[in-house]
């Protein structure tokens, strides 16, 4: 199963959103506004799947998604 690149969800490619071609490997992604940050620089969040790894949830921005913001 997929990882969305920007927040680390896991992504059934069926019901992606969104997704992005990039270098000949398909990203999908939970929402617009992921697809968008990936879009913008994707060297970016290629070189922290790198990093860190691919598993859901092992990314240091994770809390960043507007999904699992805390509401007020």
């Amino acid at each position: 199963m997929p990882i969305d690149p920007v927040c680390r969800m896991m992504i059934e490619e069926n019901t992606a959103v969104a997704s992005s071609d990039y270098q000949g490997k398909t990203y999908y992604f939970c929402a617009a506004s992921c697809k968008k940050s990936f879009d913008d620089d994707p060297e970016r969040f290629i070189l922290e799947l790198s990093r860190y790894g691919s598993q859901p949830g092992q990314h240091p921005r994770r809390w960043l998604h507007p999904f699992a913001r805390k509401k007020d």
